[in-house]
């Protein structure tokens, strides 16, 4: 649900926070979005997503890069589908229980 929410809204929300300057990038801030843009790109995005900076950030970033908002949400939908197996698929098929690993419910 999330991945709908924010591809369709993230827009409207990207455009909300830059006119009250609440969230103004420094420079730093650019380079780290050029260097996953450029490094990653729409895949490598959707990619860490889920795990690494949220279904939101993804999908604003997402949208910052690619205009396509079919191919956006096929993407994160498929991240999310992918990390879904693996976290849960794991743990139910072969009993190994990934939050010992990952200090994840500490």
């Amino acid at each position: 649900m999330g991945v709908f929410v924010f591809t369709f809204l993230g827009e409207q929300i990207s455009n909300f926070f830059q006119k009250r300057n609440y969230f103004v990038p420094t420079i730093k801030r650019k380079r780290k979005f050029v260097n996953l843009k450029n490094g990653y790109g729409l895949i490598g995005i959707a990619l860490i997503s889920p795990i690494g900076i949220s279904i939101p950030m993804g999908c604003i970033l997402s949208m910052a890069i690619a205009n396509d908002k079919k191919k956006v949400i096929i993407y994160q939908l498929g991240s999310v589908l992918f990390w879904s197996i693996l976290l849960f698929g794991s743990k139910g098929f072969f009993n190994i229980d990934l939050s010992k690993y990952l200090n994840f419910g500490k």
